[in-house]
């Protein structure tokens, strides 16, 4: 109101003509816009410059990313396939196709001198394109080595270029380019020209083409290729080119298969140190490395390491598949069937050897059987081939299951199936022979396999007996013409058959085949005195100043020539082994089993004699502690079983500081001690227990 007041105060009265003409100059100024179409335009505009910075950034992302494409590229050829993809191929193919036929090179017969050839196709390229500056040096006939992608030969690609100008004139980039659309297998036989020809063309001046050359050799054997790369990686370093995550990669990995963990540290420290992340190639290769070092723990750890870093990091199928062979080779099945639920719910395809490791491990465990049995049938279903190995994993599910009949029934089948393959009697390799010994030596009449409740086992072990033909040759093995067998029958076959092969196939009966062997007599024997004899027949004690001359193996003449038949000799066995650790466990069991302490006191103090020779003395502290803590357990059970807990109570105690003896290991022995009325043994044992497990659970929590 008061700005109202005002204006209408100062307001001058103005003449008419005057007034007139002022209206008249009013009208030719230009009028004010209306404010909301002055909002539209501005809008209209902004918009407009909306788009066009949308426009840019494509663009520039455009750029970037092929820039970035480029630079992976040069970073982690590496990593490439062996060939280009199909789909590449085809367009490359369609696109010469294309270009025969445009209007500046139409194919046409044209007239021209009778004296040159003519030809109505054109002339070969490759079947991948090649930096200009080094496919302008490559003559027709050169080319037509690689015109295909299948069958392509790059050796004398590469010595066409060596002979002539080599990489003159060409950028350490196309050299990358170049070497990456070498097949990898054929990288190694053309890596030193290249290297020759980047040398002689001064092109070694960045970390792209030392990566690209030291990858190259690091593809060849690891002994040929370290003295290259480690020159390699030294001459990086004297021009100071800072290596990238590709160098140490590839240092890495040659170190992984030369198993030199300091190296593989000091490379992986470094990684760490510059600020980059590992990829999961690299640590697959380490993880390789300690698989090759059967160093469990640290396989666990960088296993663990890979699955919870990063998604990038996560383990592959083949990864998983290492990883499961090492729990079972370490006994710890558990872990391996957790892995393959996991495998199982990332939809991860699993391995044929996945399968007959997993098979492997539950052979270990009665209870597991079943499970095992249903990883057969998943192999199966698979489409996977069913070969020796897994007619062999299926015996070892059935000794395990005491199902003698399913063992000898597949053993059979596997025999009579090589031998009409092969047109002769051919044998099943000494692992089929150990698992069917063990089921003589595991063999309970009283026990219901699974083959007899299981639906499914119950079709494969009928199919199996239907196929079983005890005279599938003249010369078949001497099993007794039954698909069921007693225990006494079981026994006088299992030497029947070690005779048999003792006669025929003696290179079949390997050391693990005679542990088999004797350790159905250890359990299964009628007399200690018959194991005796067969342990002095086949074992000897090879120690400090002790020698045995092994039994020599009359010649004998076959059919297949002389040469094979020298062949053949070397290649057999001895049938006399020197006696080991495992052996000497197993005359534990047969002094346990015959209650014999005086043959259990007399391996006790011949293996007093084994820890000093060379053999026990290359373990490690941890392996010898390991087998001296299991003879120690098995001397205790052989003096429980005997009634002599006085002795075996002083084996306890002369040792409890070495070994943990724990309520599991001194179970029976205390049951024993109260039983007999020994109440300050049996106390002093529960104490002994009792710190022992206190023991562990510190370790425990401190690791």
């Amino acid at each position: 109101m008061l700005n109202r007041a005002l204006f209408v105060t100062r307001a001058r009265r103005i003449p008419l003509v005057f007034a007139r003409t002022v209206v008249f100059h009013r009208r030719r100024k230009p009028q004010r816009q209306d404010p909301k179409k002055i909002e539209n335009s501005l809008s209209e505009q902004i918009k407009n410059l909306e788009k066009l910075t949308q426009q840019v950034q494509t663009v520039v992302k455009a750029k970037q990313d092929v820039d970035a494409q480029q630079k992976a590229m040069e970073d982690l050829h590496i990593n490439d396939s062996i060939d280009d993809s199909v789909d590449e191929e085809a367009e490359a193919l369609f696109e010469a196709l294309l270009s025969s036929n445009s209007a500046e090179n139409p194919l046409l017969l044209e007239e021209g001198p009778r004296t040159e050839t003519m030809s109505i196709f054109p002339p070969a390229e490759p079947h991948t394109a090649l930096p200009a500056s080094i496919r302008e040096k490559l003559d027709p006939e050169t080319v037509k080595h690689i015109t295909v992608a299948a069958g392509a030969n790059w050796v004398p690609v590469v010595d066409r270029l060596h002979q002539t100008t080599g990489l003159a004139g060409s950028r350490p980039i196309d050299v990358v380019q170049f070497v990456t659309k070498i097949p990898r297998p054929q990288r190694p036989l053309v890596v030193a020209k290249i290297h020759d020809m980047a040398m002689s063309a001064g092109l070694l001046e960045n970390v792209h083409i030392y990566n690209t050359i030291m990858s190259c050799y690091n593809m060849a054997s690891a002994e040929q290729a370290r003295p290259i790369v480690e020159k390699l990686y030294s001459e990086l370093q004297a021009k100071n080119i800072a290596p990238n995550l590709v160098t140490y990669s590839v240092m890495v990995n040659l170190y992984s298969k030369l198993t030199d963990v300091d190296n593989v540290r000091k490379f992986m420290q470094q990684i760490s140190d510059a600020g980059l992340t590992a990829t999961k190639e690299v640590y697959t290769a380490v993880l390789q490395m300690y698989v090759r070092l059967n160093k469990y723990e640290h396989v666990l750890e960088t296993f663990n390491t890979m699955k919870f870093l990063s998604i990038e990091t996560a383990p592959s199928p083949r990864t998983y598949s290492s990883v499961i062979l090492m729990d079972v080779l370490n006994n710890n099945v558990e872990h391996a069937l957790a892995l393959y639920e996991e495998m199982a719910a990332k939809k991860l395809p699993l391995e044929p050897a996945t399968y007959l490791a997993l098979v492997k491990g539950c052979s270990t465990r009665q209870d597991l059987t079943e499970k095992g049995w249903q990883f057969i049938i998943e192999y199966y279903s698979k489409g996977f081939p069913m070969d020796a190995r897994v007619i062999e994993m299926m015996m070892a599910l059935a000794a395990k299951d005491s199902d003698l009949s399913l063992a000898r029934a597949l053993f059979v089948g596997l025999f009579g199936t090589l031998t009409k393959a092969e047109g002769r009697l051919a044998p099943p390799s000494p692992v089929a022979l150990k698992y069917l010994f063990n089921a003589y030596a595991f063999y309970d009449p009283q026990r219901v396999p699974v083959s007899r409740l299981n639906p499914r086992v119950q079709d494969i072990a009928a199919r199996t007996f239907e196929l079983c033909d005890f005279l599938f040759h003249a010369d078949a093995p001497p099993f007794l013409p039954t698909l069921q067998v007693d225990e006494k029958q079981a026994l006088s076959e299992a030497r029947a058959l070690f005779q048999y092969f003792l006669a025929k196939f003696p290179q079949q009966i390997s050391v693990e085949v005679l542990d088999a062997y004797l350790f159905v007599f250890a359990w299964k024997g009628e007399s200690m005195a018959e194991f005796e004899q067969l342990w002095s027949r086949h074992t000897f004690f090879r120690g400090e100043g002790v020698t045995v001359e092994e039994p020599e193996e009359p010649a004998q003449e076959r059919p297949d020539g002389g040469e094979r038949a020298v062949a053949t000799a070397a290649a057999t066995p001895t049938l006399k082994y020197p006696r080991n650790d495992k052996l000497y466990n197993i005359c534990l069991h047969a002094a346990r089993v015959h209650k014999d302490v005086r043959f259990a006191q007399r391996i006790w103090t011949e293996r007093g004699k084994y820890r000093k020779t060379p053999e026990f003395q290359r373990l490690s502290p941890r392996k010898q502690d390991e087998q001296d803590f299991k003879f120690a357990r098995g001397i205790v059970a052989v003096f429980a079983q005997t009634n002599n807990v006085v002795d075996a109570y002083q084996v306890v105690l002369s040792s409890q500081r070495r070994f943990a003896w724990t309520y599991y290991h001194l179970k029976a022995l205390m049951l024993l001690a109260e039983k007999l009325g020994y109440t300050s043994i049996h106390r002093t044992l529960s104490e002994v227990a009792r710190l022992a497990e206190k023991r562990q659970r510190k370790m425990f929590v401190n690791s």
